[in-house]
C-alpha cells in the first residue's frame, strides 16, 4: 500500500469540505476539558461527514501517525501505565473511600498533591476529586501548549540540543 503524504491528508479534506455546512472552529475552549472537545469533535464528524469520507479519513490520519511518530504505541503504552498507577496512588489516598482525596490525606500520602491542593481544589470544599484533578491537568497542558507556541512562532526554526 502506498504510504499518504502530508499533502493526500489536505487533499481529503479539502475534497471532503464541502459535506460541513458550518465552519469548524479549530480555536481550543478553556471552559472545556480535553475529553468533553474530542467528543463534540467526533459528534462533528459524525453529523456532517458521510461515513465513507470518515473512514477515510481514519485511515489517512492513522497511516499518517504511524509514520510521524512510529514510537506512538509506546507512548500510549506508557501514559496508559502512568495513568494506571496514579489511579492505583489515588485509591490508596483515598482512605475513606468515596472517591475523593481530603486535605489530610493527600498530606499523609501524596504530599506533592498536598502542596498543590488550593490550585486543583478550584471550587473550595477542601477535597479534590478526579473531576477537579483532571480539569487541572487539561489546565496544565493548555499552558505548556500556549507557552511553546509562544516560545516557537510558526515559522521559526526550532534549535535542537546539537545545535
Amino acid at each position: 500500500m502506498k504510504k499518504p503524504s502530508l499533502l493526500a491528508c489536505l487533499a481529503l479534506l479539502v475534497f471532503t469540505r464541502p459535506a460541513l455546512t458550518e465552519p469548524v472552529n479549530l480555536s481550543p475552549n478553556p471552559s472545556k476539558t480535553a475529553n468533553e472537545d474530542q467528543a463534540e469533535d467526533r459528534q462533528l464528524l459524525e453529523e456532517k461527514l458521510p461515513p465513507e469520507a470518515r473512514r477515510r479519513l481514519r485511515e489517512v490520519l492513522n497511516s499518517f501517525s504511524r509514520q510521524a511518530y512510529p514510537d506512538g504505541e509506546q507512548l500510549a503504552e506508557r501514559r496508559r501505565l502512568m495513568h494506571d498507577r496514579m489511579e492505583e496512588r489515588l485509591n490508596n489516598a483515598d482512605k475513606n473511600g468515596v472517591g475523593s482525596i481530603s486535605r489530610s490525606e493527600a498530606q499523609l500520602r501524596m504530599p506533592r498533591l498536598a502542596r498543590q491542593f488550593d490550585q486543583i481544589d478550584t471550587n473550595g470544599d477542601n477535597v479534590i476529586t478526579r473531576e477537579e484533578m483532571q480539569a487541572s491537568r487539561d489546565r496544565a497542558a493548555m499552558e505548556k501548549r500556549e507557552t511553546a507556541r509562544v516560545e516557537n512562532p510558526p515559522g521559526e526554526s526550532r534549535t535542537t540540543k546539537s545545535q
